[in-house]
């Protein structure tokens, strides 16, 4: 996209004029576009309004400022008088961000450490990146990154690598079925568009295992892991996705699984069309906001409304911790930053409420997570959970 259409939308968001059409249009870019293209302006905004303000009234700032407060859930130990204290230094730039990336807990300051407090160790955990192994049919392997550019050719389908993106193009007729594997390791995430124009997005520690060329009657990949799915409707080719004996079967449509092994739970949540979620000889068929959860330990399925905020969070970048225990949380922290979570204490019982951007360092998440009755201390590739 043109750099001075995003600065348009931007700006735009952070007035508070954009029109429906132009929201969507933000929300996609925000998905789709180059992140560091996003990054380089969204920074270029955020330090503009902060030194010389253009966009925020003092209204708004204020109303801003009561939302940063209120996110307690996560920050309960910080006092009111602590954050006013810390107002003039770094709210205007908070209240940008809040209105570009839709998200305090992205600026909020660091706790200092109380009496007795086990101060977090300055190791460098970055968040994940573009990056997946690519099988071929022959057994071969590709590392693929954000930075390379390549096209591989496997009889009459071409694979492009652009950007952080595989794209399947079929180059004629291809009657000979044969199968490439993605992993995405720990600390990583990857886009896919296969043969037919779906797309899939695969969080971190994700595999999805797909045909070269859809041949025959259905089209049947097989996943674990995680990953957010837009299948292109092709009515006479139904889409199904096997995963830890159960199938997803869809003709057109928009949804997520979500069936790490390290999870109590398989869940499937339907964001746009319809699917059917096939276990053994049962058949439940999704709707729109609903999601199908399947117990591991009992194998019982149920279904309730979804949180597709939270669901869909992983692609925008955030964790959401809407009503979500530490446990899962340092789960997907473990995932993401590709660290062991060790516990030295009694697993908190809370549940947290919030949002945190995926694009900050481990230790910054931790800070942020700190005062719910534990501490952290980074040693080396472990995480360990101390008692408050």
């Amino acid at each position: 996209m043109d750099e001075q259409r995003i600065y348009y939308l931007l700006e735009r968001e952070l007035e508070g004029t954009l029109e429906a059409d132009e929201l969507r249009e933000l929300e996609e870019l925000k998905v789709h576009e180059d992140s560091k293209l996003l990054e380089k302006i969204i920074a270029e905004l955020i330090e503009r309004e902060s030194n010389n303000p253009m966009y925020i009234d003092a209204a708004v700032e204020d109303a801003r400022f009561e939302k940063i407060i209120s996110v307690d859930a996560v920050h309960g130990q910080v006092s009111r008088g602590k954050v006013y204290r810390l107002r003039r230094n770094w709210l205007r730039a908070a209240v940008a961000a809040i209105l570009i990336l839709g998200t305090a807990t992205y600026f909020w300051p660091p706790k200092m450490p109380g009496k007795g407090a086990v101060a977090i160790q300055q190791h460098n955990h970055l968040p994940g990146n573009n990056k997946a192994t690519l099988t071929l049919a022959n057994g071969a392997t590709i590392t693929l990154d954000s930075a390379g550019n390549q096209v591989i050719q496997q009889g009459k389908v071409a694979v492009h690598q652009h950007n952080g993106q595989l794209q399947y193009t079929l180059q004629g007729n291809e009657t000979v079925l044969s199968y490439n594997v993605l992993t995405v390791p720990r600390g990583a995430q990857y886009r896919l568009v296969l043969p037919d124009g779906s797309k899939v997005w695969l969080n971190a520690a994700s595999r999805l295992r797909y045909p070269t060329a859809f041949i025959g009657k259905e089209r049947t990949v097989e996943l674990e892991g995680q990953g957010y799915f837009e299948i292109a409707q092709q009515a006479d080719q139904p889409f199904k996705v096997k995963v830890n004996g159960l199938e997803v079967q869809v003709l057109g449509t928009h949804f997520d699984i979500m069936a790490y092994a390290d999870e109590g739970t398989i869940n499937t949540t339907l964001l746009e069309g319809a699917v059917n979620i096939v276990q053994g000889e049962r058949l439940q068929q999704l709707k729109p906001g609903q999601q199908a959860i399947v117990d591991h330990a009992t194998n019982h399925l149920s279904v309730q409304q979804a949180d597709l905020d939270m669901v869909s969070a992983w692609r925008t970048d955030f964790f959401e911790l809407n009503g979500t225990d530490l446990p899962a949380i340092l789960r997907q922290l473990s995932r993401w930053y590709d660290v062991e979570i060790v516990y030295k204490s009694d697993t908190p019982s809370e549940v947290l409420s919030g949002r945190i951007s995926r694009n900050l360092h481990l230790k910054d998440v931790l800070q942020a997570l700190e005062g719910n009755d534990v501490q952290f201390r980074i040693e080396g590739n472990k995480v360990i959970v101390l008692p408050k």
